[in-house]
């Protein structure tokens, strides 16, 4: 047998392990997002997942390795969610479009949005940007200097005040329509579609760009901006599995 072959017996282990491993995370999302971090053990995760406690082990050495692998298998996914619709959307890479469905995913993967919100009370300390591997650099990804630059430079955004600045009004509108579901009750609050669009027109009307781009300006965006991306997509994936985590988010 060639150098380097996979034999069957070992593709078939290899599964069944990437199988076991997607159990106990989807377990272990399922019991934070019910408790918080904080209450969540490894013999709890054990038994919503099936499996004997030692077997987590096998694949994690502590729990905090656990829940950074779940993060980053979280991020990885929505990050190939991000990929996809600018690739899709003609105008998907322009700033408000992207926020737009960022803040829409965030419905769906409840941790990121703990993450971008800082929810110490269902993240603990992992919610921290001095966490051991910095997960906040995910939700930077969006706003970094790259990707304004590039928008900056095709007219896609405006340019009247310092990129900075320009990032830290980003983020805070962001932040702020996170937030303020927190001080709303639930019957004032719009649904998640209307909220995305608000803020949507929001970004769009203080950034811009206040003209219909161009189908080059936008291709020409994408094309500079997603090396970016995928730089950073691949990065989650290797921290993944340098966590013990899977390989089920590839694009």
């Amino acid at each position: 047998m060639p150098h380097g072959t996979k034999t069957p017996g070992r593709s078939s282990k290899r599964a069944r392990q990437q199988e076991r491993a997607e159990r106990i995370l989807d377990s272990t999302a399922e019991l934070i997002l019910r408790w918080g971090y904080g209450k969540v053990t490894i013999d709890d995760i054990a038994r919503q997942a099936g499996i004997g406690k030692g077997t987590i082990y096998l694949h994690w050495k502590t729990r905090e390795d656990l829940f950074e692998a779940l993060l980053l298998r979280e991020s990885a996914l929505m990050m190939k969610q991000l990929i996809q619709f600018i690739q899709q959307e003609q105008d998907g890479i322009l700033l408000h479009r992207l926020i737009q469905f960022f803040f829409k995913l965030t419905e769906r993967h409840p941790l990121i949005k703990a993450l971008f919100t800082g929810d110490r009370e269902m993240l603990g300390h992992l919610a921290s940007a001095n966490s051991p591997d910095n997960f906040l650099r995910f939700q930077r990804l969006l706003f970094a200097r790259e990707y304004i630059s590039i928008l900056r430079a095709r007219g896609l955004l405006l340019r009247d005040m310092q990129i900075a600045d320009q990032i830290y009004a980003i983020l805070a509108t962001i932040s702020g329509f996170f937030l303020v579901n927190l001080s709303l009750r639930d019957a004032d609050l719009p649904d998640i579609g209307e909220k995305s669009q608000t803020l949507a027109q929001t970004i769009h009307n203080a950034f811009g760009p206040h003209h219909t781009p161009s189908a080059t300006a936008l291709q020409e965006a994408l094309q500079s901006a997603l090396p970016s991306f995928e730089q950073l997509y691949a990065e989650l994936q290797s921290r993944l599995e340098q966590k013990g985590g899977t390989e089920s988010a590839q694009l």
